[in-house]
């Protein structure tokens, strides 16, 4: 993923193209006077700041649709009860999510072996 910042993408510079949502949050809570500027200032800051956030909602996204594929293979042998305390969730939610796997993972329910 390119990630741009005051005009520059993180393929023109190997620091924005390393930095992760965590090290900015580091390093803008614990960064000497004028840490922001190599990324743009606030305004740099604030646009590196709602991309990497659209990034990690996206993977937060996938994420939820693989441990949903998961719940559903661990249905065919485990009670709702058990999926549910399994991953924390209530029977209903394990309920609500069933049937809502995305295609890509069906190789991973369709077959067992998958895993």
């Amino acid at each position: 993923t390119t990630v741009t910042v005051g005009g520059m993408t993180s393929a023109d510079d190997e620091h924005l193209q390393a930095l992760t949502a965590q090290q900015l949050l580091a390093v803008s809570t614990e960064g000497e006077p004028g840490w922001s500027q190599p990324l743009g200032g606030p305004e740099g800051v604030a646009q590196l700041a709602q991309q990497l956030r659209e990034q990690l909602l996206a993977e937060a996204d996938a994420l939820l649709e693989l441990r949903n594929a998961c719940a559903t293979v661990l249905l065919s042998t485990q009670s709702l009860a058990e999926v549910g305390a399994l991953l924390g969730i209530s029977k209903q939610a394990v309920l609500k999510q069933r049937g809502t796997t995305p295609r890509r993972y069906h190789h991973l329910i369709d077959h067992e072996e998958s895993w």
